[in-house]
Order: C-alpha cells, then sequence, then structure tokens
C-alpha cells in the first residue's frame, strides 16, 4: 500500500512538473499567424513592418498597423536598446515568411543585405531589438515639438518601441549573446545600430539594418498624462498595443 502511494506521488508530481515545464516552453516558443508574429505573450505587427523603424510614430490603423508620420531622432534613446530574444525561422512550417516577396535579411558583416529569395537556404532568425518602456517615455517626452506633440494632438497616437529584425543565424546568435546595444542613426533606408558582435575571431560594431529586413513590431501608447491645469504636459505611463487591441 506504501508502495502504490508513494508511486502515486511519484507519478503526480512528475505529471505536475513535467506539464508545467512544457507550459512554459510553449510561452517562448514564437509563431508567425495571418495577423502577425506571436512570441511569449506578446503578439506582434507585422502590417506595413517595411515602413516602421524604432521611435517611427503616427496613427494607428487596425487594418494595417501604424501610419507613419515621422521617425524620431536616434539620439532620444541611444544606447538604450534590448537584444536578448531571438526566434528560428522555420521553413517548413513559417510559410508566411518564406512566401513573403522583397524579405531581406542581415548579413554575417553586418553590412549587406540580401534577398530573401536569392538565398533560399540562409540560415535565419528573427532577433528582437527592443526600447524598454520607460526609456521610450522619456524619448517621447524630449522630443517636444515633434513627438510629444503628436502624442497630445492625436487620440490614437502610436510608437515603434521594438523591431524583429531577419538576421543570418550566426550573426543573430552573436548580437544576442551581448544582449544589449544603441541606435546610432536613422536613415532613410533604415537603421544603424552599434552592439557588440564576435565569433569566429570577427567582430563588427555597426549592423546596417534595411528597411526590408525589418519583419515584425511593438506599438506602446500613451495610457496616462502629467497634467497641468486640465492640460496634458507629459507622458506619464505607456502601454503595449499588440494585433487585436483597440
Amino acid at each position: 500500500m506504501k508502495k502504490a502511494t508513494a508511486f502515486a506521488l511519484v507519478f503526480s508530481l512528475a505529471f505536475l512538473f513535467g506539464t508545467t515545464t512544457s507550459s512554459f516552453a510553449r510561452k517562448s516558443d514564437g509563431k508567425i499567424t495571418k495577423k502577425g508574429f506571436k512570441y511569449g505573450n506578446m503578439h506582434y505587427w507585422t502590417a506595413g513592418a517595411q515602413n516602421v523603424k524604432l521611435g517611427s510614430f503616427g496613427n494607428k490603423r487596425s487594418s494595417y498597423g501604424m501610419e507613419v508620420d515621422k521617425h524620431m531622432n536616434a539620439k532620444y534613446f541611444k544606447k538604450k536598446i534590448d537584444t536578448s530574444d531571438v526566434y528560428s525561422i522555420k521553413s517548413s512550417s513559417d510559410k508566411k515568411f518564406v512566401s513573403s516577396a522583397g524579405v531581406q535579411y542581415v548579413g554575417w558583416d553586418g553590412k549587406a543585405s540580401y534577398s530573401r529569395t536569392a538565398s533560399k537556404k540562409a540560415s535565419l532568425k528573427l532577433v528582437l531589438m527592443n526600447v524598454p518602456k520607460g526609456y521610450m517615455k522619456d524619448a517621447i517626452n524630449k522630443d517636444k515639438k515633434n513627438a510629444l506633440k503628436f502624442f497630445k494632438d492625436k487620440g490614437n497616437a502610436r510608437i515603434v518601441s521594438g523591431v524583429w529584425i531577419v538576421m543570418e543565424a550566426k550573426l543573430a546568435n552573436s548580437v544576442t549573446s551581448n544582449g544589449g546595444g544603441s541606435v546610432e542613426g536613422i536613415t532613410p533606408n533604415g537603421m544603424k545600430v552599434k552592439v557588440g558582435v564576435s565569433g569566429g575571431g570577427k567582430t563588427t560594431n555597426t549592423i546596417e539594418i534595411p528597411k526590408k529586413a525589418v519583419f515584425a513590431y511593438m506599438m506602446h501608447k500613451a495610457s496616462k498624462w502629467n497634467k497641468k491645469k486640465l492640460k496634458k504636459t507629459s507622458v506619464k505611463d505607456m502601454k503595449d498595443d499588440q494585433v487585436g487591441m483597440r
């Protein structure tokens, strides 16, 4: 009887911890959906991804994501990006990515971009470059003439706080192992990001990211305001705006 009870207890614990472990694992899995890209508990936008950069702000349009008004100057959130999340693209299951026309990726040298259709055998990953909410809030408040004014005037104002970049797997692994970096500049064709990249005796400090290498993005909105005499003065808090939210 005691043996049976002990066995039942062990079985129950194994089932409990096994289920818990797998459920946590599923939370970290990514999935490309019809409307966006799910990673963890977040559902990122893919509609209009090739038009946005970190710090792009404009009006949210539920049907196609952000309608970009302007791109924030990188000086307002310099040295404040995280690059720790990565997702391996699976050609067998991620059919939406494979069928995407004109998708580019950043190569190992960190400079050139290549057409996905021209190199279908490349091992690719998505890397999340994210500006923490607090830093993005401060950036908006510092950019008084552009971003802050836009947020005050537009009730549907949003800003791009994170972007998933298509990279060659070797580069993606190296970038994410360092965990952070800085946006050096916003260019007409994309962004320049400075990160610590090393491996195999090769080191690259600046990565040039073309617009077509942005696969998905996250938007944030102002959820609370500091006010003076009932007039908005600065953003007090922000909230993410995922696919499916109003």
